[in-house]
C-alpha cells in the first residue's frame, strides 16, 4: 500500500513468528514501512523487540522506526 500523505511505501505482516519477523526487517531495510499482526497477544511486539534489537546489533538503528505493532 502506498500512503500518499507520506509518500511512503506501507506493507503489513501477519504472523509474527521467523518468516514474518525476517520478511518485516528485509522490507524495513529496504526503506518500507512494516505493521506487524499475530493473532497470539503479544507476539508482534515481541517481534517488534527483536528486531529492533537485532538493527541495533548489526548497526542500522535508523530502521527502527520503520517496524510497528499497531494494535
Amino acid at each position: 500500500m502506498f500512503d500518499p500523505d507520506s509518500q511512503q511505501l506501507v506493507i503489513g505482516v501477519v504472523g509474527a513468528d521467523l518468516m514474518g519477523r525476517g520478511i518485516a526487517q528485509i522490507a524495513a531495510q529496504a526503506g518500507i514501512d512494516v505493521h506487524l499482526f499475530d493473532t497470539r497477544a503479544g507476539a508482534a511486539d515481541e517481534a517488534v523487540a527483536a528486531i529492533t534489537a537485532t538493527f541495533d546489533k548489526i548497526g542500522r538503528a535508523s530502521c527502527r522506526e520503520r517496524v510497528s505493532s499497531p494494535v
